[in-house]
């Protein structure tokens, strides 16, 4: 797919329910290091409550590490290391917090540009993108503009902080036009443009787009991650060489004459 923005390849995220009982939920959360510096750790510690999990940090990919969540709003923090009692959680450890309703998150981690291994805000999302077919485009808004996008005849609108899902009206492997805006802000009295542009829509693909502040311009950013669908699997009985296993042969047999 040609276009300007950053593409960068994700792996799945499952949707978990969170439970109705403390201490039972199935919550849980991923990172993705949108925009990650070169010197950026290959992994962190997340903090929550008395729980650490030691999380990847791959550079183009969501992590892999899933840390668990308990029910109701919680704080997760960040950390080089897990923390004990000589050597507590740093006062100024980067922190998020997850709401109660968010069952499935994602933490984005977006650099701040200072040194240091922890120098990124995180922001959360809910994933929620299962339900999502082949040829969707799911937005995440990290900023604090309302999105308003046109993706061939599918338009959308997208709230701060906010997510939704739209559907290009095209077949596969054809073009669309595509036109983002963001609402303005003081003193600006119109929508802004961001994207004035033409994509495809592939075979097997989806896409996730995250719309993100931009410290270098008054406009956010979008980031485009491509999300490859797994094929779908073939639940024919396959033989050792690979190939359909044949059906059984079923052995007709002649009735028996019922007995006078």
């Amino acid at each position: 797919m040609k276009k300007f923005l950053v593409l960068l390849v994700s792996g799945l995220a499952a949707l978990a329910g969170a439970a109705d009982t403390p201490g039972s939920s199935s919550r849980s959360c991923r990172l993705l290091y949108v925009q990650a510096p070169l010197d950026a750790p290959d992994k962190v510690v997340l903090v929550v409550g008395k729980d650490t999990t030691n999380v990847d940090l791959p550079r183009l990919t969501i992590s892999s590490t899933r840390a668990k969540l308990p029910a109701g709003p919680v704080r997760v923090y960040a950390a080089t290391k897990a923390p004990t009692k000589t050597e507590p959680l740093p006062a100024d450890a980067p922190f998020v917090d997850i709401p109660e309703a968010m069952s499935d998150s994602l933490i984005v981690l977006l650099p701040t540009g200072q040194p240091g291994p922890l120098a990124f805000i995180m922001l959360p999302v809910e994933f929620n993108k299962t339900r999502a077919p082949e040829g969707a485009v799911i937005w995440f808004n990290l900023s604090d503009r309302i999105i308003y996008a046109k993706l061939g005849n599918a338009g959308v609108t997208v709230n701060p902080k906010g997510s939704a899902l739209s559907m290009p009206t095209v077949g596969v492997d054809e073009p669309y036009d595509v036109y983002v805006d963001a609402s303005p802000v003081p003193p600006e009295t119109e929508t802004v443009p961001v994207v004035r542009g033409s994509w495809v829509k592939e075979s097997r693909m989806r896409n996730l787009l995250f719309v993100v502040p931009d410290p270098s311009r008054t406009v956010p950013r979008i980031l485009s991650i491509p999300d490859r669908l797994d094929p779908e699997p073939d639940l024919t009985p396959k033989g050792g060489n690979g190939q359909a296993a044949p059906k059984p042969k079923v052995e007709k047999k002649e009735a028996t004459p019922a007995a006078k």
